[in-house]
């Protein structure tokens, strides 16, 4: 079987993405340097190439090209901490299939399991719509069809919700949730993040 080749001079980064995609089921090879994942490369194409911008060796726009003489399709992703603006357009215009901040990491580990299904299954990797999930914690106020389809199921709240979101996400639809709680006496501050399944 394929591997997903990880990319990245920080040994502690690739330790923790290797982890959570072997726990999902797809084997993984690491690199520190450009020189090691040519190496790889020659040994196997890889199923994805998630690649860090800035290397020991060089930079991961210029393995993008040497990566792209060789295979057009492969997806490969970008994955730095500078600010997207100042390489996106570069790296899209040189091939890259996506560019993402290394510090979301919840939603990187997402796109690598999701392309690297993709792969294996001969599907092409969709264009998904991105839905803004607002719900509040201890609201006394329900969607009258939402609790009726919660008594008729006998789950709680959470769960359905949890389940809710699962069929949006099979149609296509991914996720910034905002929770809001609700306390009295108590100031709300939303938190931002992307849902891990």
């Amino acid at each position: 079987m394929k591997k997903i080749l990880l990319i990245d001079d920080s040994d502690t980064y690739t330790w923790c993405l290797q982890k959570y995609l072997q726990h999902r089921g797809y084997p993984v090879k690491t690199a520190c340097t450009l020189k090691e994942a040519r190496a790889a490369i020659q040994e196997e194409m890889p199923l994805v190439v998630c690649c860090d911008l800035d290397l020991p060796d060089g930079s991961g726009m210029d393995f993008l090209d040497e990566v792209r003489a060789a295979d057009k399709e492969l997806p490969f992703i970008l994955a730095s901490c500078h600010d997207k603006d100042d390489y996106e357009q570069e790296a899209m215009r040189r091939g890259a299939t996506l560019c993402m901040d290394k510090m979301k990491g919840l939603l990187l580990q997402d796109k690598l399991v999701e392309y690297a299904y993709r792969q294996l299954s001969g599907e092409k990797a969709p264009t998904f719509h991105k839905l803004l999930f607002v719900h509040s914690c201890f609201c006394s106020h329900y969607n009258k069809t939402d609790v009726e389809v919660q008594q008729e199921l006998g789950i709680g709240r959470t769960s359905f919700y949890k389940m809710k979101k699962q069929a949006l996400r099979s149609l296509g639809f991914y996720f910034y949730e905002i929770v809001v709680p609700q306390a009295k006496n108590k100031r709300f501050k939303p938190s931002l993040g992307v849902e891990e399944e």
